[in-house]
């Protein structure tokens, strides 16, 4: 769909996430009302990724300064 349609309608929505400025735009619906809707799946989507590569960051850090455990470093 779309053609002539696109013009005529204002159905296309825009949502961004104030907190991490993430912007997401979704005009693939002719109802503005599914448009809302998959753009909140689609940002809710890129905020889940986001947050799993802050938790990877972190975890990647944590392993990075453990200590070496080999002869020499055992804890009694």
């Amino acid at each position: 769909s779309g053609g002539q349609h696109v013009n005529t309608t204002d159905s296309a929505v825009r949502i961004t996430h104030l907190a991490t400025g993430i912007a997401v735009a979704c005009q693939a619906e002719r109802s503005q009302h599914k448009n809302k809707a998959k753009a909140w799946e689609m940002l809710r989507s890129r905020l889940y990724e986001e947050e799993l590569k802050k938790r990877e960051a972190v975890a990647n850090a944590t392993e990075a300064s453990k200590s070496d455990i080999g002869w020499g470093h055992q804890i009694r």
